[in-house]
Protein backbone atom coordinates (compact mmCIF):
# COMPACT_ATOMS: atom_id res chain seq x y z
CA UNK A 1 0.00 0.00 0.00
CA UNK A 2 1.18 3.72 -0.11
CA UNK A 3 2.53 3.88 3.10
CA UNK A 4 2.93 -0.18 3.28
CA UNK A 5 4.67 -1.95 1.22
CA UNK A 6 2.94 -3.06 -1.69
CA UNK A 7 5.12 -6.71 -1.97
CA UNK A 8 3.45 -7.59 1.27
CA UNK A 9 1.72 -10.40 -0.16
CA UNK A 10 4.19 -11.77 -1.82
CA UNK A 11 6.32 -12.49 0.81
CA UNK A 12 3.43 -14.15 2.32
CA UNK A 13 3.20 -17.56 0.33
CA UNK A 14 5.56 -20.22 -0.23
CA UNK A 15 5.97 -22.28 -3.14
CA UNK A 16 5.74 -26.38 -3.71
CA UNK A 17 7.72 -28.97 -5.26
CA UNK A 18 5.88 -31.27 -8.19
CA UNK A 19 5.91 -34.57 -7.20
CA UNK A 20 9.20 -36.54 -8.80
CA UNK A 21 9.98 -33.69 -10.58
CA UNK A 22 13.81 -33.77 -11.05
CA UNK A 23 14.22 -30.54 -12.50
CA UNK A 24 13.44 -28.89 -9.15
CA UNK A 25 16.06 -29.56 -6.67
CA UNK A 26 14.66 -30.71 -3.24
CA UNK A 27 11.82 -32.08 -5.08
CA UNK A 28 10.93 -35.77 -4.12
CA UNK A 29 12.68 -36.73 -7.27
CA UNK A 30 16.13 -34.89 -5.97
CA UNK A 31 17.06 -35.22 -2.60
CA UNK A 32 18.05 -31.85 -0.99
CA UNK A 33 21.83 -31.93 0.24
CA UNK A 34 22.15 -28.89 2.42
CA UNK A 35 25.67 -27.47 3.24
CA UNK A 36 26.32 -24.32 5.74
CA UNK A 37 22.48 -23.79 5.43
CA UNK A 38 21.48 -26.61 7.00
CA UNK A 39 21.51 -28.59 10.28
CA UNK A 40 24.64 -29.12 12.36
CA UNK A 41 25.75 -29.78 16.06
CA UNK A 42 26.25 -25.69 16.35
CA UNK A 43 22.98 -24.64 15.30
CA UNK A 44 20.64 -24.52 17.95
CA UNK A 45 23.09 -21.60 19.67
CA UNK A 46 23.95 -19.99 16.37
CA UNK A 47 20.24 -20.13 15.01
CA UNK A 48 19.03 -18.24 18.22
CA UNK A 49 21.41 -15.50 17.91
CA UNK A 50 21.06 -15.23 14.25
CA UNK A 51 17.20 -15.23 14.81
CA UNK A 52 17.09 -12.53 18.21
CA UNK A 53 19.51 -10.57 16.24
CA UNK A 54 16.96 -10.31 13.26
CA UNK A 55 14.06 -10.11 15.47
CA UNK A 56 15.85 -7.07 16.87
CA UNK A 57 17.24 -5.62 13.99
CA UNK A 58 13.08 -6.04 11.81
CA UNK A 59 11.84 -4.56 14.98
CA UNK A 60 14.25 -1.74 14.74
CA UNK A 61 13.14 -1.26 11.23
CA UNK A 62 9.44 -1.73 12.03
CA UNK A 63 9.84 1.53 14.27
CA UNK A 64 11.60 3.27 11.62
CA UNK A 65 9.60 2.62 8.83
CA UNK A 66 6.05 3.35 11.12
CA UNK A 67 7.60 6.80 12.40
CA UNK A 68 8.48 7.36 8.22
CA UNK A 69 4.94 6.49 7.53
CA UNK A 70 2.96 8.03 10.33
CA UNK A 71 4.86 11.15 9.41
CA UNK A 72 4.35 10.43 5.96
CA UNK A 73 0.51 10.63 6.26
CA UNK A 74 -0.15 13.22 9.11
CA UNK A 75 1.32 15.51 5.74
CA UNK A 76 -0.86 13.37 3.09
CA UNK A 77 -3.67 13.75 5.35
CA UNK A 78 -3.53 17.72 4.91
CA UNK A 79 -2.79 17.17 1.35
CA UNK A 80 -4.98 14.81 -0.19
CA UNK A 81 -9.34 14.37 0.04
CA UNK A 82 -10.59 11.21 0.99
CA UNK A 83 -11.73 10.89 -2.44
CA UNK A 84 -7.92 10.40 -3.20
CA UNK A 85 -7.33 7.68 -0.87
CA UNK A 86 -10.19 5.87 -1.57
CA UNK A 87 -9.37 5.65 -5.35
CA UNK A 88 -6.10 4.62 -4.33
CA UNK A 89 -6.97 1.94 -2.73
CA UNK A 90 -9.51 0.77 -5.32
CA UNK A 91 -6.32 0.93 -7.50
CA UNK A 92 -4.56 -1.47 -5.39
CA UNK A 93 -7.52 -3.99 -4.55
CA UNK A 94 -7.89 -4.67 -8.37
CA UNK A 95 -4.50 -4.24 -9.24
CA UNK A 96 -3.65 -7.06 -6.86
CA UNK A 97 -5.31 -10.07 -9.22
CA UNK A 98 -2.34 -9.31 -11.83
CA UNK A 99 0.04 -8.68 -9.45
CA UNK A 100 -0.56 -11.86 -8.14
CA UNK A 101 1.44 -13.75 -10.83
CA UNK A 102 4.92 -11.34 -9.38
CA UNK A 103 7.75 -13.19 -9.85
CA UNK A 104 5.52 -16.25 -10.98
CA UNK A 105 6.13 -17.02 -7.39
CA UNK A 106 9.63 -18.66 -7.60
CA UNK A 107 11.35 -16.02 -4.88
CA UNK A 108 10.72 -18.00 -1.61
CA UNK A 109 11.95 -20.93 -3.64
CA UNK A 110 14.93 -20.00 -3.59
CA UNK A 111 14.90 -19.60 0.42
CA UNK A 112 12.92 -22.78 1.13
CA UNK A 113 15.46 -24.84 -1.12
CA UNK A 114 18.53 -23.68 0.47
CA UNK A 115 22.10 -22.78 -0.19
CA UNK A 116 22.98 -26.11 -2.13
CA UNK A 117 20.45 -25.67 -4.83
CA UNK A 118 20.87 -21.88 -4.79
CA UNK A 119 23.40 -21.74 -8.15
CA UNK A 120 21.59 -24.18 -10.07
CA UNK A 121 18.33 -22.25 -9.51
CA UNK A 122 18.69 -18.28 -9.46
CA UNK A 123 19.32 -18.31 -13.21
CA UNK A 124 16.67 -19.72 -14.39
CA UNK A 125 14.41 -17.87 -11.57
CA UNK A 126 15.89 -14.65 -12.39
CA UNK A 127 14.11 -15.07 -15.98
CA UNK A 128 11.10 -16.55 -15.61
CA UNK A 129 10.22 -13.84 -12.76
CA UNK A 130 11.27 -11.27 -15.15
CA UNK A 131 9.18 -12.57 -18.05
CA UNK A 132 5.97 -13.47 -15.80
CA UNK A 133 6.67 -9.93 -14.21
CA UNK A 134 6.86 -7.71 -17.82
CA UNK A 135 3.74 -10.31 -19.45
CA UNK A 136 1.91 -9.03 -16.21
CA UNK A 137 2.50 -4.97 -16.30
CA UNK A 138 1.25 -5.44 -20.15
CA UNK A 139 -1.65 -7.15 -19.15
CA UNK A 140 -2.45 -4.23 -16.79
CA UNK A 141 -1.59 -1.72 -18.60
CA UNK A 142 -4.07 -3.02 -21.62
CA UNK A 143 -7.26 -3.56 -18.64
CA UNK A 144 -6.64 -0.57 -16.80
CA UNK A 145 -8.77 1.27 -19.61
CA UNK A 146 -11.76 -1.28 -18.98
CA UNK A 147 -11.44 -1.41 -15.50
CA UNK A 148 -11.65 2.20 -15.30
CA UNK A 149 -15.25 2.31 -16.89
CA UNK A 150 -16.46 -1.14 -14.50
CA UNK A 151 -15.62 1.62 -11.09
CA UNK A 152 -16.47 4.84 -12.89
CA UNK A 153 -13.34 5.62 -11.22
CA UNK A 154 -10.20 7.97 -13.31
CA UNK A 155 -8.05 4.53 -12.24
CA UNK A 156 -5.79 4.15 -15.37
CA UNK A 157 -3.13 6.10 -14.62
CA UNK A 158 -2.37 4.54 -11.71
CA UNK A 159 -2.86 0.82 -12.97
CA UNK A 160 -0.64 1.61 -15.65
CA UNK A 161 2.29 2.50 -13.20
CA UNK A 162 1.50 -0.22 -11.05
CA UNK A 163 2.39 -2.35 -14.05
CA UNK A 164 5.65 -0.75 -14.91
CA UNK A 165 7.03 -1.27 -11.58
CA UNK A 166 6.65 -4.71 -11.76
CA UNK A 167 9.66 -5.98 -14.20
CA UNK A 168 11.45 -3.19 -12.35
CA UNK A 169 11.31 -4.66 -9.08
CA UNK A 170 12.69 -8.11 -10.62
CA UNK A 171 16.75 -8.44 -9.44
CA UNK A 172 15.64 -6.69 -6.03
CA UNK A 173 13.17 -9.47 -5.50
CA UNK A 174 15.52 -11.73 -6.06
CA UNK A 175 18.97 -10.51 -4.48
CA UNK A 176 16.81 -10.06 -1.03
CA UNK A 177 16.40 -14.08 -1.57
CA UNK A 178 19.94 -14.39 -1.04
CA UNK A 179 20.08 -11.53 1.73
CA UNK A 180 17.28 -13.68 3.48
CA UNK A 181 19.12 -17.12 3.24
CA UNK A 182 22.62 -15.71 4.50
CA UNK A 183 20.42 -14.44 7.72
CA UNK A 184 21.59 -11.01 7.02
CA UNK A 185 18.58 -9.02 8.30
CA UNK A 186 20.68 -5.99 9.18
CA UNK A 187 21.34 -5.26 5.77
CA UNK A 188 17.56 -5.61 4.76
CA UNK A 189 16.29 -3.74 7.28
CA UNK A 190 18.38 -1.16 5.94
CA UNK A 191 17.30 -1.42 2.67
CA UNK A 192 13.50 -1.34 3.74
CA UNK A 193 14.24 1.78 5.70
CA UNK A 194 15.67 3.57 2.97
CA UNK A 195 12.89 1.91 0.68
CA UNK A 196 10.43 3.73 2.98
CA UNK A 197 12.12 6.78 3.09
CA UNK A 198 12.09 6.93 -0.86
CA UNK A 199 8.28 6.01 -0.67
CA UNK A 200 7.02 8.24 1.48
CA UNK A 201 9.28 11.41 0.81
CA UNK A 202 8.66 11.09 -2.59
CA UNK A 203 4.47 10.97 -2.24
CA UNK A 204 4.49 14.49 -0.48
CA UNK A 205 6.60 15.94 -3.08
CA UNK A 206 4.37 14.77 -5.78
CA UNK A 207 1.07 15.24 -3.52
CA UNK A 208 1.98 18.88 -2.48
CA UNK A 209 1.74 22.17 -5.26
CA UNK A 210 3.45 22.44 -7.83
CA UNK A 211 2.83 18.88 -8.68
CA UNK A 212 -0.50 18.50 -6.38
CA UNK A 213 -0.86 14.76 -8.66
CA UNK A 214 -3.39 13.79 -6.22
CA UNK A 215 -3.60 10.04 -5.61
CA UNK A 216 -1.26 9.32 -8.59
CA UNK A 217 1.41 10.18 -6.09
CA UNK A 218 1.10 7.47 -4.02
CA UNK A 219 2.17 5.17 -6.90
CA UNK A 220 4.88 7.10 -8.97
CA UNK A 221 7.48 6.59 -6.45
CA UNK A 222 6.81 2.38 -6.63
CA UNK A 223 8.96 3.08 -9.87
CA UNK A 224 12.19 4.63 -7.64
CA UNK A 225 11.71 2.30 -5.34
CA UNK A 226 12.40 -0.61 -7.32
CA UNK A 227 15.07 1.27 -9.06
CA UNK A 228 16.96 1.93 -5.48
CA UNK A 229 16.06 -1.71 -4.49
CA UNK A 230 17.83 -2.96 -6.80
CA UNK A 231 20.90 -0.98 -6.33
CA UNK A 232 21.44 -1.65 -2.49
CA UNK A 233 20.45 -5.02 -3.17
CA UNK A 234 23.09 -5.61 -5.51
CA UNK A 235 25.45 -3.55 -3.31
CA UNK A 236 24.43 -5.76 -0.65
CA UNK A 237 24.64 -9.18 -2.23
CA UNK A 238 27.68 -8.45 -4.99
CA UNK A 239 25.46 -11.09 -7.17
CA UNK A 240 23.89 -10.68 -10.86
CA UNK A 241 21.39 -13.05 -11.75
CA UNK A 242 20.42 -11.58 -15.02
CA UNK A 243 23.60 -12.65 -16.57
CA UNK A 244 23.11 -16.29 -15.46
CA UNK A 245 21.78 -18.78 -18.15
CA UNK A 246 17.84 -18.16 -18.38
CA UNK A 247 17.26 -21.92 -18.62
CA UNK A 248 13.85 -22.13 -20.56
CA UNK A 249 13.31 -25.36 -20.67
CA UNK A 250 13.31 -25.54 -16.64
CA UNK A 251 10.77 -22.77 -16.02
CA UNK A 252 7.67 -25.44 -16.82
CA UNK A 253 9.19 -27.45 -14.33
CA UNK A 254 9.53 -23.95 -11.79
CA UNK A 255 5.86 -23.06 -12.63
CA UNK A 256 4.56 -26.80 -11.31
CA UNK A 257 6.72 -26.25 -8.54
CA UNK A 258 4.87 -22.68 -7.80
CA UNK A 259 2.00 -22.88 -8.48
CA UNK A 260 0.41 -22.62 -4.89
CA UNK A 261 2.34 -19.74 -3.89
CA UNK A 262 0.51 -18.00 -7.14
CA UNK A 263 -2.79 -19.33 -5.93
CA UNK A 264 -1.49 -18.69 -2.10
CA UNK A 265 -0.79 -14.84 -3.54
CA UNK A 266 -4.38 -14.11 -4.86
CA UNK A 267 -5.76 -15.68 -2.08
CA UNK A 268 -3.62 -13.52 0.03
CA UNK A 269 -4.70 -10.20 -2.14
CA UNK A 270 -8.01 -11.02 -0.88
CA UNK A 271 -7.15 -11.06 2.09
CA UNK A 272 -5.17 -7.83 2.17
CA UNK A 273 -7.39 -5.81 -0.48
CA UNK A 274 -10.46 -7.83 -0.88
CA UNK A 275 -12.52 -5.32 0.82
CA UNK A 276 -11.68 -1.95 -0.75
CA UNK A 277 -12.21 -3.69 -4.07
CA UNK A 278 -16.06 -5.06 -2.97
CA UNK A 279 -16.23 -1.48 -1.62
CA UNK A 280 -15.53 0.38 -4.67
CA UNK A 281 -18.32 -1.04 -5.89
CA UNK A 282 -21.00 -0.51 -3.42
CA UNK A 283 -20.02 2.55 -1.44
CA UNK A 284 -18.65 6.23 -2.54
CA UNK A 285 -15.21 6.65 -2.70
CA UNK A 286 -15.46 9.10 0.76
CA UNK A 287 -16.53 6.26 2.79
CA UNK A 288 -13.91 4.17 1.07
CA UNK A 289 -11.01 6.77 2.15
CA UNK A 290 -12.45 7.20 5.47
CA UNK A 291 -12.15 3.37 5.87
CA UNK A 292 -8.57 2.91 4.18
CA UNK A 293 -7.34 5.84 5.85
CA UNK A 294 -8.38 4.15 9.68
CA UNK A 295 -7.09 0.70 7.90
CA UNK A 296 -3.71 2.28 7.29
CA UNK A 297 -2.80 3.94 10.43
CA UNK A 298 -3.95 0.78 12.42
CA UNK A 299 -1.94 -1.66 9.76
CA UNK A 300 1.38 0.17 9.94
CA UNK A 301 1.65 -1.76 13.57
CA UNK A 302 0.19 -4.67 12.86
CA UNK A 303 1.69 -5.34 8.89
CA UNK A 304 4.87 -4.41 9.22
CA UNK A 305 5.31 -6.59 12.51
CA UNK A 306 3.64 -9.45 10.63
CA UNK A 307 6.01 -9.19 7.81
CA UNK A 308 9.34 -9.04 9.62
CA UNK A 309 8.11 -11.55 11.69
CA UNK A 310 7.81 -13.81 9.08
CA UNK A 311 10.92 -12.30 7.03
CA UNK A 312 12.97 -13.59 10.05
CA UNK A 313 11.18 -16.94 11.09
CA UNK A 314 10.27 -18.42 7.54
CA UNK A 315 14.65 -18.87 6.37
CA UNK A 316 15.48 -19.66 10.51
CA UNK A 317 12.17 -22.41 10.52
CA UNK A 318 13.35 -23.68 7.53
CA UNK A 319 16.44 -24.87 8.76
CA UNK A 320 15.08 -27.05 11.25
CA UNK A 321 13.25 -28.76 8.76
CA UNK A 322 12.04 -32.28 10.68
CA UNK A 323 12.34 -30.88 13.99
CA UNK A 324 8.95 -29.88 14.84
CA UNK A 325 9.82 -30.12 19.17
CA UNK A 326 12.29 -27.09 18.20
CA UNK A 327 9.87 -25.30 15.57
CA UNK A 328 6.86 -25.71 17.90
CA UNK A 329 8.49 -24.31 20.82
CA UNK A 330 10.10 -21.23 18.99
CA UNK A 331 6.69 -20.49 17.31
CA UNK A 332 4.94 -20.39 20.45
CA UNK A 333 7.60 -18.06 21.94
CA UNK A 334 7.20 -15.68 18.70
CA UNK A 335 3.72 -15.97 19.41
CA UNK A 336 3.35 -14.88 22.93
CA UNK A 337 5.80 -11.79 22.03
CA UNK A 338 3.92 -10.76 19.14
CA UNK A 339 0.67 -10.80 20.86
CA UNK A 340 2.69 -8.40 23.86
CA UNK A 341 3.78 -6.17 21.31
CA UNK A 342 1.65 -6.19 18.69
CA UNK A 343 -1.37 -5.51 21.62
CA UNK A 344 -0.04 -2.57 23.51
CA UNK A 345 0.62 -1.01 20.09
CA UNK A 346 -2.55 -1.54 18.47
CA UNK A 347 -4.70 -0.81 21.64
CA UNK A 348 -2.55 2.54 22.81
CA UNK A 349 -3.39 3.47 19.50
CA UNK A 350 -6.59 3.36 19.66
CA UNK A 351 -6.56 4.81 22.96
CA UNK A 352 -4.82 7.97 21.72
CA UNK A 353 -6.82 8.30 18.40
CA UNK A 354 -9.47 10.66 19.31
CA UNK A 355 -7.16 13.62 20.43
CA UNK A 356 -4.27 12.47 18.60
CA UNK A 357 -6.61 13.41 15.14
CA UNK A 358 -7.52 16.73 16.78
CA UNK A 359 -3.91 17.57 17.29
CA UNK A 360 -2.82 16.41 13.67
CA UNK A 361 -5.55 16.96 11.11
CA UNK A 362 -8.08 19.41 13.32
CA UNK A 363 -10.95 17.14 12.73
CA UNK A 364 -10.24 16.57 8.79
CA UNK A 365 -10.24 13.27 9.72
CA UNK A 366 -12.50 12.46 12.69
CA UNK A 367 -14.73 10.50 10.80
CA UNK A 368 -12.10 7.90 10.95
CA UNK A 369 -11.16 7.90 14.63
CA UNK A 370 -14.01 5.13 15.41
CA UNK A 371 -12.49 2.79 12.70
CA UNK A 372 -8.86 3.14 13.89
CA UNK A 373 -10.53 2.35 17.53
CA UNK A 374 -12.06 -0.68 16.54
CA UNK A 375 -9.60 -1.78 13.96
CA UNK A 376 -7.18 -1.40 16.70
CA UNK A 377 -8.98 -3.82 19.20
CA UNK A 378 -8.98 -6.36 16.65
CA UNK A 379 -6.02 -6.13 14.94
CA UNK A 380 -3.38 -7.90 17.20
CA UNK A 381 -4.61 -11.42 16.06
CA UNK A 382 -3.26 -9.82 12.29
CA UNK A 383 0.00 -9.61 13.67
CA UNK A 384 0.17 -13.66 14.20
CA UNK A 385 -0.25 -14.14 10.14
CA UNK A 386 3.76 -13.72 9.51
CA UNK A 387 3.85 -16.19 12.20
CA UNK A 388 1.91 -18.80 10.56
CA UNK A 389 2.86 -18.45 7.32
CA UNK A 390 6.64 -18.45 8.05
CA UNK A 391 5.45 -21.74 10.08
CA UNK A 392 3.76 -23.59 6.96
CA UNK A 393 6.52 -22.34 4.38
CA UNK A 394 9.46 -23.83 6.55
CA UNK A 395 7.55 -27.60 6.61
CA UNK A 396 6.42 -26.86 2.56
CA UNK A 397 2.70 -26.57 3.49
CA UNK A 398 1.94 -24.54 0.67
CA UNK A 399 -1.30 -25.86 -0.73
CA UNK A 400 -2.61 -25.49 2.92
CA UNK A 401 -1.30 -22.32 3.51
CA UNK A 402 -3.17 -20.93 -0.02
CA UNK A 403 -6.71 -22.32 1.57
CA UNK A 404 -6.57 -21.07 4.90
CA UNK A 405 -5.49 -17.52 3.10
CA UNK A 406 -8.04 -17.98 1.16
CA UNK A 407 -11.21 -19.05 3.40
CA UNK A 408 -9.80 -16.01 5.85
CA UNK A 409 -9.66 -13.73 2.95
CA UNK A 410 -13.10 -14.68 1.56
CA UNK A 411 -14.24 -14.50 5.20
CA UNK A 412 -12.99 -10.57 5.26
CA UNK A 413 -14.69 -9.79 1.88
CA UNK A 414 -17.40 -11.01 2.38
CA UNK A 415 -17.92 -9.09 6.05
CA UNK A 416 -16.98 -5.56 4.45
CA UNK A 417 -19.99 -6.47 1.59
CA UNK A 418 -22.30 -7.08 4.04
CA UNK A 419 -21.66 -3.76 6.12
CA UNK A 420 -21.48 -1.98 2.28
CA UNK A 421 -24.89 -3.67 1.77
CA UNK A 422 -26.42 -2.85 5.50
CA UNK A 423 -25.27 0.50 6.63
CA UNK A 424 -22.94 1.92 4.29
CA UNK A 425 -20.36 3.82 6.63
CA UNK A 426 -16.70 3.37 7.33
CA UNK A 427 -17.30 2.26 11.30
CA UNK A 428 -19.80 -0.36 10.34
CA UNK A 429 -17.20 -1.51 7.72
CA UNK A 430 -14.58 -1.93 10.42
CA UNK A 431 -16.60 -3.55 13.09
CA UNK A 432 -17.59 -6.37 10.16
CA UNK A 433 -14.48 -6.95 8.90
CA UNK A 434 -12.40 -6.09 11.92
CA UNK A 435 -14.86 -8.92 13.84
CA UNK A 436 -13.87 -11.37 10.66
CA UNK A 437 -10.35 -11.12 11.02
CA UNK A 438 -10.03 -11.42 14.07
CA UNK A 439 -12.13 -14.61 14.51
CA UNK A 440 -10.38 -16.07 10.97
CA UNK A 441 -7.10 -15.37 12.54
CA UNK A 442 -7.81 -16.75 16.02
CA UNK A 443 -9.37 -20.03 13.82
CA UNK A 444 -5.88 -20.78 11.33
CA UNK A 445 -3.63 -19.95 14.50
CA UNK A 446 -4.74 -22.48 16.38
CA UNK A 447 -4.89 -25.07 13.13
CA UNK A 448 -1.20 -24.35 12.42
CA UNK A 449 -0.04 -24.45 15.59
CA UNK A 450 -2.58 -27.76 16.68
CA UNK A 451 -0.42 -29.16 13.57
CA UNK A 452 2.74 -29.20 15.40
CA UNK A 453 1.43 -30.44 18.86
CA UNK A 454 0.33 -27.16 20.55
CA UNK A 455 -2.99 -27.69 21.62
CA UNK A 456 -5.79 -25.05 21.85
CA UNK A 457 -5.35 -24.01 25.52
CA UNK A 458 -1.74 -23.21 25.51
CA UNK A 459 -2.22 -20.86 21.90
CA UNK A 460 -4.79 -19.30 24.14
CA UNK A 461 -2.89 -18.60 26.82
CA UNK A 462 -0.60 -17.35 24.60
CA UNK A 463 -2.87 -15.12 23.14
CA UNK A 464 -5.46 -14.06 25.45
CA UNK A 465 -3.56 -12.17 28.62
CA UNK A 466 -1.76 -9.79 26.58
CA UNK A 467 -4.92 -8.78 24.32
CA UNK A 468 -7.09 -8.33 27.58
CA UNK A 469 -3.96 -6.56 29.41
CA UNK A 470 -3.94 -4.53 26.71
CA UNK A 471 -7.20 -3.66 26.03
CA UNK A 472 -7.50 -3.19 29.95
CA UNK A 473 -4.85 -0.48 29.82
CA UNK A 474 -6.68 1.01 26.81
CA UNK A 475 -10.08 1.12 28.48
CA UNK A 476 -8.36 2.39 32.18
CA UNK A 477 -6.69 5.17 29.73
CA UNK A 478 -9.46 6.71 28.23
CA UNK A 479 -11.17 6.59 31.29
CA UNK A 480 -8.88 8.63 33.09
CA UNK A 481 -8.94 11.29 30.56
CA UNK A 482 -13.02 11.22 30.69
CA UNK A 483 -13.02 11.10 34.49
CA UNK A 484 -10.37 13.70 34.63
CA UNK A 485 -12.24 15.68 31.72
CA UNK A 486 -8.43 16.81 30.67
CA UNK A 487 -9.49 18.50 27.53
CA UNK A 488 -11.99 20.98 29.39
CA UNK A 489 -9.31 21.60 32.19
CA UNK A 490 -6.18 21.99 30.19
CA UNK A 491 -8.14 24.64 28.25
CA UNK A 492 -8.85 26.23 30.89
CA UNK A 493 -5.75 26.08 32.38
CA UNK A 494 -3.93 28.05 28.87
CA UNK A 495 -6.93 30.52 28.76
CA UNK A 496 -4.55 33.16 30.08
CA UNK A 497 -1.56 32.54 28.02
CA UNK A 498 -2.83 34.20 25.04
CA UNK A 499 -2.33 30.81 22.85
CA UNK A 500 -5.41 31.65 20.57
CA UNK A 501 -8.48 29.15 21.00
CA UNK A 502 -7.17 27.31 17.75
CA UNK A 503 -3.71 26.50 19.57
CA UNK A 504 -5.33 25.99 22.50
CA UNK A 505 -7.27 23.07 21.50
CA UNK A 506 -4.13 22.04 19.92
CA UNK A 507 -2.15 22.04 23.34
CA UNK A 508 -4.86 20.43 25.45
CA UNK A 509 -5.28 17.90 23.32
CA UNK A 510 -1.37 17.21 23.00
CA UNK A 511 -1.27 16.93 26.49
CA UNK A 512 -4.52 14.54 26.18
CA UNK A 513 -2.53 12.34 24.19
CA UNK A 514 0.39 12.03 26.49
CA UNK A 515 -1.28 11.61 29.43
CA UNK A 516 -3.47 8.71 27.80
CA UNK A 517 -0.26 7.16 26.52
CA UNK A 518 1.63 7.32 29.62
CA UNK A 519 -1.36 6.02 31.71
CA UNK A 520 -1.99 3.09 28.99
CA UNK A 521 1.84 2.23 29.16
CA UNK A 522 2.50 2.24 33.01
CA UNK A 523 -0.77 0.61 33.55
CA UNK A 524 0.32 -2.37 30.48
CA UNK A 525 3.95 -2.41 31.88
CA UNK A 526 2.66 -3.15 35.38
CA UNK A 527 -0.23 -5.14 34.73
CA UNK A 528 2.59 -7.45 32.64
CA UNK A 529 5.33 -7.20 35.15
CA UNK A 530 2.79 -9.01 37.53
CA UNK A 531 0.19 -11.23 35.79
CA UNK A 532 3.01 -12.32 32.77
CA UNK A 533 6.62 -11.16 33.99
CA UNK A 534 8.33 -14.45 31.87
CA UNK A 535 6.37 -13.34 28.56
CA UNK A 536 7.70 -9.40 29.32
CA UNK A 537 11.00 -10.66 29.38
CA UNK A 538 10.84 -12.96 26.21
CA UNK A 539 9.73 -9.93 24.51
CA UNK A 540 12.23 -7.49 26.01
CA UNK A 541 15.22 -9.89 25.17
CA UNK A 542 13.99 -9.59 21.24
CA UNK A 543 15.14 -5.81 21.44
CA UNK A 544 18.90 -4.30 21.99
CA UNK A 545 20.45 -6.15 24.72
CA UNK A 546 21.35 -2.79 26.51
CA UNK A 547 17.82 -1.46 26.24
CA UNK A 548 16.60 -4.60 27.30
CA UNK A 549 18.61 -4.72 30.65
CA UNK A 550 17.64 -0.80 31.09
CA UNK A 551 14.18 -2.04 30.74
CA UNK A 552 14.03 -4.91 33.34
CA UNK A 553 16.07 -3.13 35.79
CA UNK A 554 12.85 -0.66 35.51
CA UNK A 555 10.34 -3.21 35.38
CA UNK A 556 12.56 -4.91 38.83
CA UNK A 557 12.38 -8.21 36.66
CA UNK A 558 14.66 -10.54 37.69
CA UNK A 559 16.37 -13.96 36.44
CA UNK A 560 13.66 -16.11 37.96
CA UNK A 561 10.69 -14.45 37.04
Amino acid sequence: MGLIRMTTSSDQAGVEAAPGDPGIPGSPGEPVSRDAGGESPELPVAMGQSVGRGMGWMAFSTVAIKALAFVAQIVLGWLLSKGDFGLYSTALAVAGIVTAFRDGGVRDLLVQRGAASYERLVGPVYWMAFTINSAAALALCLAAPAIAAFYDMPLTPMLVVIGLSLPLGTPAAILQCKLRMQLRFGVLSRIQIGSALVRNVGTIVLAAPPFSLGPLAFVLPLILIAIYEGVASYLAARERPWKRRAEPRQWGGLFLATRWLIFATLANIMFDFGPFAVLGAMVSEQVVGVYFFAWQITAQIGVLLSSNVQQVLFPALARMEGNRVRMAHGSLRALRALMLVGGYMSLCLAAVMGPLESVLWHGRWAEAVPGVQILGFFFPMRITFGLCAAVMLAEGRFKGLSFLTLYEGIGITIAAAIAGWTDGSATAVAWWTGGAMALGRLIGTMYVMGSMGVGPGRVLRAILPPWVLATGAAALAVGVDDFLNLGVAARSALAGAGLGPAMETIVADGLRVAVIGAVCTAAFAVGARVIIPTRLREAIAVGPKRIGAKVERLLLLKQGD
